[in-house]
């Protein structure tokens, strides 16, 4: 299957949050069993006095009994940052998926501008190519992005857009993923206590980011023109070689690896290359 060299880039990086997350519950679930072993019946201690040869005890210097408090809070913090980071992976391309395809295939629309991604997003997207993807797509990338406000900008309340999204849409949301061959872990969009996360919210929510840019590329190449892309590519490659004294053989096979490893399965002959140089 096809994929463009944005997705390429972005996927990798959610993957690294994904393991980090993964990393960070294991860890977690390892400091509980340690600290409970370690303190059951010190809880009046303070933590200089309990973990002597840790340099950070006297940093924190709390009671042992107040650990599970700070354990707790550090919990949600993470999950807010990830979903803050996977998030901005996922807008970010968004945003250059829309300039790759204005590269390759020019259309009317790609002026077209919003305050709100995902409108902008939209719109180009309904220009470009039908399907039954894009609403509920669009629906999810305004959740996500409304949440990772609420987190950013420190909210103790529900903005209106974000209540009245979870009012009318989540129902749908909900169908719209179950439908899906995706691991979401029962995440459920209707849920109105968004501050604070489970284990499986989090993961779910990393998920769905990645999901959606996948979903994002299947749409934008399917729209596109093979052809394009490869004449496209050749231009760039062919002004990276410069001077270079290759056969065309050769620089046809060095091109298709090239091709292979940001595009995936596609590839072209010898007089294919030297017609699109031309």
């Amino acid at each position: 299957m096809l994929k463009t060299p944005a997705l390429r880039r972005y996927e990798s990086n959610q993957i690294n949050i994904n393991d980090q997350l993964c990393y960070y519950l294991f860890a977690d679930k390892e400091v509980e069993q340690h600290l409970n072993a370690k303190t059951d019946l010190v809880d009046e201690k303070y933590t200089t006095e309990v973990f002597t040869t840790n340099n950070y005890a006297e940093r924190l210097h709390v009671k042992i009994s107040a650990l599970g408090d700070f354990r707790q809070k550090s919990f949600h913090t993470f999950c807010g940052i990830t979903l803050i980071s996977s998030i901005e992976y996922l807008l970010s391309y968004v945003d250059d998926i829309q300039e790759f395809r204005s590269r390759i295939e020019p259309s009317a629309i790609d002026k077209e501008t919003d305050d709100k991604p995902e409108i902008q997003l939209e719109k180009k997207l309904k220009s470009w190519i039908e399907s039954d993807e894009i609403k509920g797509l669009i629906k999810t990338i305004k959740y996500l992005r409304l949440r990772r406000n609420h987190i950013a900008h420190v909210r103790s309340f529900l903005s209106d857009d974000l209540k009245a999204l979870i009012k009318n849409d989540s129902n749908y949301l909900n169908k719209f993923w179950g439908k899906k061959k995706t691991n979401i872990y029962d995440f459920d969009f209707s849920n109105m206590n968004i501050s604070e996360f489970g284990e499986t919210e989090i993961l779910a929510i990393v998920n769905l980011s990645g999901v959606c840019m996948k979903i994002i590329d299947e749409l934008v190449i399917q729209s596109i023109d093979t052809d394009n892309i490869v004449k496209y590519e050749v231009i760039r490659f062919n002004e990276k070689l410069g001077k270079t004294q290759l056969p065309s053989r050769k620089k046809v096979s060095k091109f298709n690896g090239y091709l292979a490893s940001n595009y995936g399965m596609l590839s072209i002959s010898e007089e294919e290359y030297v017609k699109y140089v031309g």
